[in-house]
């Protein structure tokens, strides 16, 4: 396996596994291929070198006050999401629902006991987006979103 960078494309071709590779293709260890990925991930670009055409790292712009919450509200939003998922996934909870309107019915102890654990973990994400809103935004840069003491543990229902 040979990992080649084409400027042209922007691209990563690998001599095992593409069988088209444009002209202008450099070599990039894997060691540096991975470095750019992670780079990536974490909001950079990968740009050819004017000088090389080697693959570098652009860091993304500095993010402001506003974007740094933003991210880390919608990381609260996702890891409530999931938790709700956890405990009762949105398709059931709208057919206990259904039951009980259609039906007459009453909802259950256990269908119950799952709602208040929902509205638990709702109450937690509102009161963790307030903190973010509260707190400088130079104490947000490791900010606990999964591991946060505000939300619920699941024996406490």
């Amino acid at each position: 396996m040979s990992l080649r960078y084409s400027p042209s494309t922007g691209g990563f071709y690998d001599t095992a596994v593409h069988r088209q590779i444009p002209g202008d293709v450099v070599s990039v260890a894997a060691a540096r291929h991975r470095e750019l990925l992670a780079a990536q991930a974490e909001g950079a670009s990968i740009v050819p070198s004017g000088k090389t055409g080697k693959p570098i790292i652009v860091p993304p712009p500095a993010a402001d006050d506003g974007m740094v919450r933003d991210r880390l509200k919608r990381a609260v939003r996702r890891e409530c999401e999931g938790r709700i998922a956890a405990v009762m996934p949105l398709a059931r909870q709208v057919a206990i629902l259904r039951e009980r309107v259609l039906n007459n019915a009453e909802i259950g102890q256990q269908a119950l006991d799952g709602f208040r654990q929902i509205e638990a973990i709702e109450q937690a994400a509102l009161a963790i987006e307030a903190a973010i809103d509260a707190c400088p935004v130079a104490g947000l840069r490791n900010y606990p979103v999964r591991g946060n003491a505000l939300w619920p543990e699941p024996d406490q229902f």
